[in-house]
């Protein structure tokens, strides 16, 4: 199908290179409007700009942990968890007392593969503030367990992530994995129902994020289901 269309567009425009920007402009536009697994570019161009505010702070004032809480965060947020833990290490040494540093160290050593000091330290988080950024400790250590096959508690930590944020479709998608894991079919397939529901609920901002989930959701009931 894409050789098909990139023909197309060749013999549309006569260059090759145009042809597949255009491609690329068409599944652009076509992730944005129905599936959302694309990143946001915008949203990818702020995380950019605010790391390097925050290395220039740091190259300033090597001791301000607020900058370096700020910046593991962002290494976190932007998948780069290996460059996270350098800050929030000497930021968690100083800031024990907050939730924020306990969530973003646990999240980078999950992803760093110290999965029983990341574990530890999202529990902490759930300790400290059970309804910390609307329970999303609760989904992020629900997912790992999904991935390591946990499901049982994968269910039980993403049960109460969604009575806590229940408009989340990525919450309702994740916990449909986990009843299938366990073999609970009906369940299933009314957590990937609500995640779908849940999507075309959602305000349009938030529309966006969700449309991932929902189309994985309807995917996994139409093949699994």
């Amino acid at each position: 199908m894409n050789w098909i269309l990139v023909s197309f567009l060749m013999i549309l425009t006569g260059n090759p290179i145009l042809a597949l920007v255009l491609l690329l402009v068409f599944y652009g536009v076509l992730d944005r409007q129905y599936f959302g697994f694309f990143p946001q570019m915008s949203q990818w161009v702020k995380r950019r700009q605010e790391i390097s505010r925050l290395l220039t702070t740091l190259s300033i004032n090597p001791n301000d942990l607020s900058a370096r809480l700020a910046l593991g965060r962002a290494y976190v947020v932007n998948r780069e968890a290996e460059k996270a833990v350098p800050h929030l290490e000497p930021a968690f040494e100083r800031m024990k007392e907050m939730p924020d540093v306990h969530y973003y160290l646990g999240q980078a050593y999950l992803k760093t593969g110290q999965a029983e000091k990341g574990k530890s330290l999202i529990l902490k988080t759930i300790e400290m503030d059970p309804r910390f950024q609307y329970g999303e400790p609760y989904l992020r250590l629900g997912e790992y367990c999904l991935s390591v096959g946990d499901f049982e508690k994968a269910r039980e930590l993403l049960e109460t992530f969604c009575s806590i944020h229940t408009s989340s479709s990525e919450g309702f998608y994740h916990l449909g994995q986990a009843h299938l894991g366990l073999g609970n079919k009906t369940e299933a397939a009314e957590s990937f129902k609500k995640s779908i529901e849940v999507c075309k609920i959602s305000p349009r901002y938030k529309r966006q994020i969700d449309r991932k989930w929902a189309w994985k959701s309807r995917k996994t009931m139409v093949t699994t289901l």
